[in-house]
């Protein structure tokens, strides 16, 4: 008996000192090494931040490529906040439109190879041509031009010794910093065939100056990324490894995350939460708001006309305001809140968030619900079920057409199938189309997509450049093939102004954004994250799911 109490007390110190070891040693130092899982609804479209357009590639990205400053968001101001990453320092000089950046001489690649201004210039070639489709290029805009409209780095970025280098512009930029949170790819990487970026072998193998590097990629299934042991930009990674897994179905997702299959995940939807708090106390929740908002994207324009040889012309159903207004008025956004956010969301408006308490119009109210008066506008505009069999008509046509999703987002599916019964009320038909993200998303780059709900992020700054300019060949996101000369004059003329100045343009923006109904804006919604608590010092933010991963460590 004596020998089994003595062997029961040895387990009891045994478990009681690794639980201690587990969080800390015993001088206090957080505990290094172990895996982190966390859960992505798709893959990464691309390693490559030049070309990447989707939200959870830029996330894996940001953890890999270094950039020039680091961003913190000023909640009580609205806007961003600079730190020093690869730049030690910058200073501006407003006479000149010109920013001095001085640079770390002590970062290095994976390969060995030290980050300094030849590979800064190379990112920026690449950002800036129109043949890489960049997202991006819109930047660039106030660089100087030759005279293929080309921009001439040889006057606008200037290396004025080995650790500096002087960004030039013609004009007064708003934000001449917001090019500086752009990421960094090594020297010629991707070679200089700037149409073939995705396709270079190099933009699934990227090399790394950031906290954590490559190790493996299996496509559809998981990435797998290492410590960087080489880092410097700021604290050493305290955790080993990273596993991100694939996980389109959400519910599989959620029962990762129970289980402790899964460590973090986003996106869990509202309805949720109170049992994973309720049943799952070693679960942790974390509700972002502000950046995120959903949307019916209508084709402005005849997507097959501009296909074939570029042709402008309106769409033949949604080429017209006054057919998309009635389209807004027929979708009952409150209740999409409160059927798939619990309440938790907000109407939406136009693109500009809130949270940018200085440029955002309040003025602007929704539109309120309303299938009366949609139907007035669809028959003053010759809509009319002629033939009586419960679809609208005109000139021989149906409103009929298919509501494309992307599979694994339960909040989409439900958005669907509500907006489907809403426009069945007034007379369309709507059919439902799910596609793998993948293959969604392609269509959309490639505007084979009529009408389809996706989502959006919004930037740290307001940039609606690449989403609204009525120029398609620059403006890569415009999906909907929005055309109005006088937006684009509100942009060009914000882009040019000190913060305070542009206000007004922005909020006239809106205004003009909100009358023509562009897309039916459905809700900002919460991004809520969920992880286990044996993550410690979690710090995530609405811009940055990962913001400070490698002070991230894990208790056990």
């Amino acid at each position: 008996m004596k020998n089994l109490l003595k062997l029961y007390l040895v387990l009891i110190v045994f478990i009681f000192g690794c639980n201690g070891r587990n969080d800390k040693n015993s001088n206090g130092e957080i505990r290094k090494g172990g895996t982190l899982n966390i859960a992505l609804v798709n893959d990464i479209d691309s390693f490559n931040p030049v070309v990447s357009t989707d939200i959870v590639s830029g996330a894996v990205q940001d953890i890999i490529f270094p950039a020039l400053v680091s961003m913190n968001w000023n909640d009580s101001l609205g806007y961003s906040d600079y730190e020093p990453l690869l730049a030690s320092s910058w200073s501006e000089l407003p006479e000149t439109y010109s920013i001095i950046f001085n640079l770390r001489n002590d970062v290095f690649w994976s390969d060995g190879r030290k980050v300094g201004f030849e590979d800064i210039l190379y990112s920026y070639k690449l950002y800036s041509n129109p043949a890489s489709a960049s997202p991006q290029q819109f930047l660039f805009e106030g660089f100087y031009k030759n005279e293929k409209s080309e921009v001439d780095f040889g006057r606008s970025l200037k290396k004025l010794n080995d650790s500096s280098f002087m960004v030039i512009y013609t004009r007064k930029i708003q934000n001449p910093l917001q090019l500086a949170i752009l990421k960094i790819v090594p020297d010629n990487y991707y070679g200089s065939d700037f149409r073939k970026l995705r396709e270079n072998s190099n933009s699934m193998n990227p090399l790394s100056a950031g906290p954590y590097l490559l190790e493996k990629w299996e496509m559809n299934q998981r990435i797998v990324l290492s410590g960087n042991n080489n880092y410097i930009l700021g604290s050493k990674a305290n955790i080993d490894k990273i596993i991100f897994k694939i996980l389109p179905d959400y519910t599989t997702r959620l029962t990762g995350l129970k289980t402790g299959e899964i460590d973090f995940m986003e996106g869990i939807k509202p309805e949720d939460v109170s049992g994973l708090k309720k049943s799952y106390p070693d679960i942790e929740t974390i509700s972002l708001s502000g950046r995120n908002y959903e949307f019916v994207c209508w084709s402005n324009i005849d997507h097959k006309l501009y296909r074939k040889d570029g042709q402008i012309k309106p769409h033949p159903l949604f080429g017209k305001k006054e057919i998309r207004t009635a389209l807004a008025l027929a979708i009952d956004r409150e209740e999409l809140i409160e059927g798939s956010l619990q309440g938790l969301g907000e109407v939406c408006n136009g693109p500009i968030s809130p949270i940018f308490k200085w440029a955002f119009n309040d003025d602007l109210k929704p539109l309120a619900y309303d299938p009366g008066k949609a139907l007035q506008i669809l028959e003053s505009e010759g809509w009319y079920d002629s033939n009586r069999n419960g679809i609208l008509d005109r000139q021989g046509r149906e409103f009929s057409f298919s509501l494309f999703i992307n599979s694994g987002s339960p909040r989409r599916e439900f958005a669907a199938n509500m907006i489907k019964n809403y426009l069945h009320k007034i007379g369309i038909e709507v059919k439902i189309e799910k596609l793998e993200w993948n293959l969604f998303e392609t269509k959309i780059i490639n505007r084979e997509l009529d009408a389809f709900i996706n989502g959006m992020a919004v930037s740290s700054d307001i940039n609606p450049y690449e989403f609204w300019y009525s120029d398609l060949n620059k403006a890569s996101m415009n999906d909907a093939g929005y055309q109005n000369k006088q937006v684009d004059r509100l942009i060009e003329t914000a882009n040019n102004l000190d913060r305070k100045l542009s206000a007004p343009y922005w909020k006239e923006f809106q205004r003009m954004i909100f009358d023509d109904q562009p897309c039916a804006f459905l809700y900002w919604y919460p991004n809520i994250i969920g992880y286990n608590k044996r993550v410690k010092n979690v710090k995530s933010n609405i811009w940055d799911s990962y913001n400070q991963i490698s002070n991230w460590w894990l208790s056990n």
